[in-house]
């Protein structure tokens, strides 16, 4: 074997979506080398345990059980998952699972290839020991933010949003990248967002707090943000928002 060659496993129930992904992976992937596929997940744990894997490319629906069932089985995980489904919906518990990348059926060669290289630059910089993938009741931070968008499914970094804001019955995110419009309310993101270091500024506002530059007094109250945008800030939440800042420091 070609020690910088790194070692997966396929796990699909479906023998035509085995095949394709791994003549995908065979011809734009020559990183990978492929140690065995399964399509079960009794025969995936076996496999798991003999290859002792640096990578498994995973199904997720696979009746009676999920991909997810296989994580748990196997905790603690010492290899980097790539979800491979035709389902958006499980994106959240994907990622809640600590997965590498989430690959949607039909699989583009390019995204292939890039979760490909996240998992060579991930496994490059491992420190030694085991990395948990952890179930969902154990999971202590989210980090990233899974939105159902007017464009599909779209995986947001947390750190990178400046602030959300009430648009009707949509929410739009306002980021270092650009904007996202959600599908969901402004309501149930802030229930999501609460204990994150974010704070709802205003009816239709709610705000990053280390994305707070500084609060301008001189028209009215108004929050400015590192990148200069201002929003405002209601009257009623002047107190709790400046008790919220020297929390921070």
């Amino acid at each position: 074997m070609n020690p910088q060659k790194i070692k997966a496993i396929i796990v699909d129930d479906e023998e035509r979506a085995l095949q394709l992904n791994v003549n995908m992976i065979s011809t734009y992937c020559p990183q990978v080398e492929i140690l065995g596929v399964f399509d079960s997940l009794d025969t995936a744990y076996e496999g798991i345990l003999l290859h002792k894997p640096d990578l498994i490319f995973l199904d997720i629906d696979m009746p009676p059980y999920t991909g997810f069932d296989l994580l748990r089985r196997l905790q603690p995980v010492f290899f980097e998952v790539i979800f491979v489904t035709a389902f958006n919906h499980y994106a959240i518990d994907a990622i809640r699972f600590s997965a590498l990348d989430y690959l949607m059926k039909p699989v583009k060669i390019d995204e292939l290839q890039n979760a490909v290289l996240k998992a060579i630059e991930r496994i490059a910089s491992k420190l030694k020991g085991v990395t948990t993938i952890q179930p969902l009741d154990q999971m202590k931070e989210i980090t990233k933010l899974v939105i159902n968008s007017q464009r599909g499914t779209e995986i947001l970094d947390i750190k990178d949003i400046l602030y959300f804001k009430a648009e009707n019955t949509y929410t739009e995110f306002y980021t270092t990248l650009g904007k996202v419009l959600s599908t969901k309310t402004m309501s149930e993101y802030e229930d999501m967002f609460q204990d994150k270091n974010f704070f709802r500024i205003h009816r239709s506002y709610m705000v990053n707090l280390y994305q707070v530059k500084s609060v301008d007094k001189l028209e009215g109250s108004q929050i400015v943000l590192n990148n200069g945008e201002t929003l405002p800030l209601a009257y009623r939440r002047k107190h709790e928002f400046s008790e919220r800042l020297k929390s921070l420091s």
